[in-house]
């Protein structure tokens, strides 16, 4: 299993725990919206988000994992208050080279 990332990473790093959740519902939504997300992330996606949430690769199928393994990293060192902008950008990226 790969951790792409988790809540109380960002939160024990300082950053402010609303922020970071919102940010997590904001990335699920989008796996959940293009398809991404398996049963398991589904699940996590539908119960809701809070400091103990994370995203890992049991969660996504095929192309979600393809997807995170490609882009994530350099979506979440942009702008994180952008992340459904930057989300959307490199998912354009990714069909292109799909």
């Amino acid at each position: 299993m790969k951790s792409y990332d988790k809540a109380s990473w960002h939160i024990d790093g300082g950053e402010n725990e609303v922020e970071v959740i919102d940010r997590f519902k904001d990335v699920f939504a989008f796996l959940a919206e293009k398809k991404m997300l398996n049963e398991e992330g589904m699940e996590t996606y539908e119960y809701g988000m809070d400091s103990s949430v994370s995203l890992n690769s049991n969660m996504v199928n095929e192309q979600g994992e393809s997807f995170l393994d490609t882009y994530y990293d350099a979506i979440l060192s942009q702008n994180p208050k952008e992340i459904k902008k930057n989300l959307e950008e490199a998912y354009k990226v990714y069909t292109k080279e799909s």
